[in-house]
């Protein structure tokens, strides 16, 4: 049976409840399906699931009239991928595998059009929205009278009933339904424990810096991300290859 550690998934709530708040309360054409979406997972209580269960329907009708524009161009992309892997298994001429690879590129990016163009960015404007969250009071920094300080936070009436609805939903759904096992700890970690756990000894990441973009990457996702793309050329051996996964599976616990 699994354990439900109820403390770490609400430090996790609430660490992104603005960004959940932005869900509920910005509204406009492009946001429609995720604002239906939170609103009804979020803003509605235990006693109102019915008109939860009469929202579902109206976007499973938005996917369907997406994805019926999008089949074409899915199977198109489909059918040309395995005639350029039956080319290549046949050893065809380069110029024929590249005039098929252009046509296969073409497929794609004509597919990524219609997906932009069905679900277009979103035009989202942080400061309003935070502006707002605030206005309302959704949540304010803690101890404000007092100076303030960075990283806590206070939440206030329709903050406090949005997240009481998020952890009722989600012991609805891992306690409830998943039969899961609740279990709340201390939000203090003694130093002994993280000390043990080598949080204190082994959790320092090494990063690097991008000269150009000023980008910053930690060192082992490079590395993992490098050995992944060697495992999958088809040019390296197989012997090489079973070596670089031994390398992958010990890259975590790399110094």
């Amino acid at each position: 049976m699994q354990v439900l550690n109820i403390s770490r998934k609400l430090q996790h709530v609430q660490r992104f409840l603005p960004c959940m708040s932005q869900c509920v309360l910005i509204s406009n054409s492009n946001l429609l399906r995720r604002d239906i979406l939170c609103h009804s997972l979020f803003c509605t209580s235990s006693a109102n699931l019915q008109e939860k269960r009469k929202l579902q329907p109206l976007l499973e009708l938005l996917d369907d009239k997406a994805e019926q524009k999008l089949i074409p161009l899915r199977d198109k992309v489909k059918q040309q991928g395995i005639k350029v892997k039956e080319l290549k298994i046949n050893g065809a001429p380069d110029t024929q595998l590249k005039t098929e690879i252009a046509k296969l590129k073409e497929c794609k990016k004509s597919l990524e059009d219609l997906q932009l163009e069905l679900c277009p960015p979103e035009d989202f404007n942080r400061d309003r929205m935070m502006n707002l969250v605030l206005k309302r009071s959704y949540f304010s920094l803690a101890y404000e009278d007092y100076g303030g300080r960075a990283g806590l936070y206070k939440f206030g009436p329709l903050g406090a009933g949005l997240l009481h609805n998020i952890l009722e939903e989600f012991h609805r759904h891992f306690v409830l339904h998943d039969a899961m096992l609740q279990e709340i700890n201390p939000v203090i970690t003694p130093a002994a424990v993280l000390k043990a756990s080598g949080h204190v000894d082994k959790f320092a990441d090494y990063y690097v810096k991008d000269s150009t973009t000023g980008q910053r990457y930690r060192l082992d996702h490079l590395i993992k991300q490098h050995l992944e793309q060697v495992v999958g050329d088809n040019k390296t051996s197989e012997e090489r290859r079973a070596a670089l996964r031994l390398m992958l599976a010990r890259v975590d616990g790399m110094s």
